[in-house]
């Protein structure tokens, strides 16, 4: 398993679960080439974008009453956590780079980065496109894909039409009042991003979002 932390403090508390727990785990990508299966790659002060470089990352202290929000894109946090927000330069890398040497796909790709995924998955289009990747959730927050100056409609596009995903939005829910479930037909991808382009102040300053799971149905 492959992850990333980009803060400190989140880092250090991952650990300690990762410890109690007992799961094996290292920082040392040498060394997990070679590891047990079961060992998580956990690397701190580092994100996953579309380039190598580095860049400042904006994150609300602990201990903060406000809540944790974090992000590459300070615009992405609610106003509440943006004006307490502190930063720290983080090291950037693309998954085409970090899984170079996992010559036989991957299961799922799981991202939660606040209005990067499009940046992520750019980072990751060749070894999508030439590996086995079966499953990728992500989630899907207009706010955050604004402030990083990335195209809801690119993202959907890239997931579906280049990659050939088919993906479900997984905040549709039956509706119980009714007596029979409700029929939710497939959108067409500008009015699933219509769909989610509300009001940025609404759901505690986030903004409208939703959780994507998107399945390549050729490779499971």
């Amino acid at each position: 398993m492959y992850s990333y932390e980009p803060t400190e403090h989140k880092y250090d508390s991952i650990i300690r679960t990762l410890d109690e727990k007992k799961i094996l785990h290292t920082e040392d990508s040498t060394s997990f080439i070679r590891a047990k299966p079961g060992t998580v790659l956990f690397r701190k002060a580092l994100a996953v974008s579309d380039r190598s470089g580095w860049a400042m990352f904006s994150y609300t202290p602990p201990g903060k009453a406000l809540g944790v929000a974090n992000s590459l894109n300070r615009g992405a946090l609610p106003p509440r956590q943006a004006h307490i927000a502190r930063q720290a330069n983080v090291t950037l890398v693309s998954l085409d780079e970090d899984l170079a040497t996992e010559e036989n796909g991957v299961y799922m790709i799981k991202i939660d980065a606040q209005g990067n995924e499009l940046n992520v998955l750019l980072g990751a289009r060749r070894y999508i496109s030439t590996h086995p990747v079966p499953l990728i959730l992500l989630e899907y927050n207009a706010k955050g894909l604004a402030a990083a100056k990335a195209s809801g409609l690119e993202l959907l596009q890239m997931l579906t039409v280049e990659l050939g995903y088919t993906c479900f939005d997984m905040r549709v829910k039956d509706d119980p009042k009714a007596n029979t479930p409700k029929k939710n037909g497939p959108l067409p991808l500008d009015a699933f991003v219509r769909k989610y382009s509300g009001h940025f102040s609404s759901n505690n300053g986030y903004g409208p979002e939703t959780d994507l799971q998107c399945i390549r149905f050729d490779l499971l």
